[in-house]
């Protein structure tokens, strides 16, 4: 099977490889229709969308979530590894210790990069502390390295995180990748009344005003972040990649949401997260459907680390052989227009299946001794 793959992701378009910082942000429950929307007469994501104009950037905003039990686990697992969501339960709780050959790895093994993340709650918060390492993280930083200065839901607020990120790489040594994690827009969206910048009339069903007014505070906090990137002259040397880590808004209140004339026809769009690039080698921005595990396989391409023996079990969207083919967490086929061969199809159906036995037994531990 592995073989057979590798049509679908060996033919990057082979980006020059050129040293830059990495930052690459998972950003809870971002779904992409927020962007470049504006509900109520108010826009939702102002950062978001003025960074999406200027620079060289890429922009997929129709990426189909493929989380499963590990939630946002499995998001970082597959943009950092190219693997899927196990059939059961988290892999960062239930397979720490296994071998991984991951973006971090890369990195730092064949470029010299220090590797951290950074997380606003217990190092035990999906099992992080553990999992980092085999990862390639060098360091997390957590509650017991973090000031817990300004607790907002479930850990750190965004604002701080970032804060206390732009203090975390003054001190790194360059190059190097930071993955931050964010919580403050997570379920179910009571963002803290002192944080809330925007403020939507009646009319606006209170879940949706919730959702929109959480995530309008952490795109400030992005907005933020990238402004002091840019005084101290690291936003142009650095890659800053965005990610909605899955949906937002359960399938039974889209559905009793009466929104349609500010957002049309919500209850039946899929909940689409958005995979972002900022000073990318290229613009693009990439409308057909793609999958979470697509992003390892095309980033790997973006950052110009095409060289190395692992691609993932993705497509890479910038290839000419991306096949177009997602497959969804409960295995229904999502197709493009053009038809698409019987053995295609079965090919990325299995790819959960192939998955599931890679991390089951390991398989990178022996690969990593030959």
């Amino acid at each position: 099977w592995l073989k057979d793959h590798n049509k679908y992701t060996d033919n990057m378009t082979n980006s020059s490889f050129n040293k830059k910082n990495v930052i690459l942000i998972i950003v809870e429950s971002l779904e992409s229709w927020p962007v470049n929307r504006t509900v109520d007469n108010i826009e939702i994501t102002p950062n978001l969308n003025k960074m999406l104009k200027e620079g060289r950037n890429v922009f997929a905003p129709n990426v189909l979530p493929q989380t499963k039990d590990g939630r946002s686990s499995d998001t970082q697992i597959m943009v950092n590894t190219g693997l899927l969501p196990v059939n059961k339960g988290s892999i960062f709780c239930r397979y720490p210790l296994n071998n991984y050959l991951s973006i971090p790895e890369i990195l730092k093994k064949d470029y010299g990069y220090y590797c951290a993340t950074v997380i606003g709650t217990k190092p035990s918060f999906w099992n992080q502390g553990s999992i980092n390492p085999s990862l390639g993280y060098d360091t997390l930083f957590s509650e017991s390295n973090l000031k817990m200065d300004d607790i907002e839901g479930m850990g750190l607020s965004d604002v701080s995180i970032f804060n206390q990120s732009v203090k975390i790489i003054d001190k790194l040594k360059n190059p190097f990748l930071l993955e931050i994690v964010t919580l403050s827009s997570h379920t179910p969206f009571k963002l803290s009344e002192n944080k809330k910048r925007i403020k939507f009339g009646q009319n606006i069903p209170v879940e949706l005003s919730d959702y929109l007014t959480s995530i309008n505070y952490t795109d400030y906090a992005i907005g933020s972040f990238i402004n002091e990137l840019k005084k101290r002259s690291l936003y142009d040397n650095s890659v800053i990649i965005i990610v909605g880590d899955h949906e937002a808004l359960p399938k039974d209140v889209r559905e009793n949401i009466d929104i349609k004339k500010y957002c049309r026809d919500l209850d039946r769009m899929n909940p689409y997260v958005p995979f972002i690039v900022l000073n990318a080698p290229y613009s693009i921005q990439y409308k057909d459907l793609m999958g979470q595990i697509d992003i390892f396989p095309t980033l790997k391409d973006i950052l110009g680390l095409g060289n190395s023996n692992w691609n993932g079990l993705g497509n890479d969207i910038l290839s000419k052989n991306n096949s177009k083919i997602v497959i969804d967490k409960d295995l229904r086929a999502y197709l493009p227009n053009n038809a698409q061969k019987p053995s295609e199809l079965k090919h990325f159906t299995n790819a959960w299946q192939i998955s599931d036995k890679i991390i089951r037994a390991d398989y990178f531990r022996s690969l990593k001794k030959n």
